[in-house]
């Protein structure tokens, strides 16, 4: 469910930064300034938002020494990697150490947590649950950029976004079998 709702609303805007900016603040200079910055943010709250339930699926099972432990390696590495990469990258340092902080929860936390609590899921979850959703977001919104590029007026830029997220969204519905499965229910 979470591939299904939060990845279109983020990748659409991973992959449509600058647009989505300039409809919401009227300010070119602003979307061309901002776009990396606001697309490694948003990279790094998907990666989060991707591993809350397992987080959720440890706190449930009464797990939580493996979230105190990665943690403390994620303060240990995490804080001098901040300074360092703010150092040199500025602004967007701190947001490309949040999405380093999550990749790391992503690469990292989910294999452990999977072999202590659901085993034989792991590669069904990151193939299917994850893989298949982001793979149909990102495949339809790059196709969609690259059809909308030219789109000037702010009337363009809102229709390129609607369609973009209606396309993904259902892309995805389509591709994920548990959403396949309750499409073929309401509709048949």
């Amino acid at each position: 469910m979470i591939s299904l709702l939060i990845f279109p609303v983020g990748i659409l805007i991973a992959i449509f930064p600058q647009e989505i900016l300039m409809l919401w603040t009227r300010d070119p200079g602003i979307g061309e300034n901002t776009r990396l910055l606001l697309r490694l943010v948003i990279v790094g709250y998907l990666l989060n938002a991707t591993v809350t339930m397992p987080y959720m699926l440890q706190l449930a099972y009464g797990s939580t020494s493996l979230a105190f432990y990665k943690n403390m390696v994620a303060i240990i590495i995490l804080i001098p990697l901040l300074f360092l990469l703010i150092h040199y990258l500025g602004t967007a340092g701190g947001a490309v150490t949040w999405l380093i902080l999550n990749a790391g929860y992503l690469l990292f936390e989910i294999p452990l947590m999977h072999r202590r609590l659901i085993n034989h899921e792991i590669w069904h979850w990151y193939i299917v649950d994850v893989g298949l959703p982001v793979a149909c977001y990102v495949i339809v919104g790059l196709i969609l950029k690259i059809y909308f590029t030219n789109t000037v007026t702010t009337m363009m830029r809102l229709i390129a976004l609607t369609t973009a997220f209606s396309s993904m969204f259902i892309a995805c519905a389509l591709a994920l079998p548990f959403s396949r499965v309750y499409l073929r229910k309401v509709i048949l």
